[in-house]
């Protein structure tokens, strides 16, 4: 089996300099495997930082008809915290715009073989109102709780698998520092996340 992964810097394993981020860490995983003498899966991760559902729904086919051989082919989408953004007050994507993006996208990897919806992660609400990188950017989980509930929506009307991970990563959050700077996982949120992927690749490969 092939495995695409199309994210954002979170899926691009942004602030985890030990493992390199939740996609490398499934990477090595099903290399092991495959070392082992398990079936052979393949993971190629996709992400590009800044990411927004616009953004990927304008590259997922060309990739994806780029990468189809005689495999079996999965796509995981992790798509969406980017868009929740407000930059100087402004929605990057409404809801709608982003329900409609999703849809297409998912409609698309499914021509390839299965998929997989991530939702939304968590932030840490008073550091990235604004960020501290960047003044004119703000995130908060009321935003990021609504859009990951939208991927849900979209996955249940298209019949596709998804995997909810706001509440996840908000308690992990809780319990020991993830998020250093309200976003993006350190290595520990990234172990959490690649733990529930993990996790959830088991019932379906």
């Amino acid at each position: 089996m092939r495995i695409l992964i199309f994210g954002d810097s979170i899926g691009n394993g942004f602030y985890d300099e030990v493992n390199g981020g939740w996609a490398q860490l499934l990477q090595r995983e099903y290399f092991a495997k495959s070392l082992g003498g398990g079936e052979d899966t393949s993971i190629m991760n996709l992400s590009v930082g800044g990411c927004s559902s616009q953004e990927a729904l304008e590259r997922i086919d060309a990739e994806a008809s780029a990468r189809k051989n005689s495999e079996v082919m999965m796509t995981i989408l992790a798509i969406g915290v980017n868009d929740s953004r407000e930059v100087d007050g402004l929605r990057w994507t409404d809801e709608s715009l982003f329900k409609e993006n999703i849809t297409r996208i998912v409609n698309t990897a499914k021509k390839y073989g299965r998929v997989l919806v991530l939702g939304c992660t968590s932030c840490v609400d008073e550091r990235v109102q604004p960020t501290i990188w960047d003044k004119s950017l703000h995130y908060s989980n009321q935003r990021l709780k609504e859009y990951g509930l939208i991927c849900g929506e979209v996955s249940v009307s298209t019949d596709v698998d998804f995997l909810p991970l706001w509440q996840l990563t908000y308690d992990a959050q809780q319990n020991e520092e993830t998020m250093p700077d309200g976003i993006h996982p350190n290595t520990r949120g990234h172990a959490v996340i690649y733990e529930a992927v993990s996790r959830k690749l088991q019932g379906m490969i």
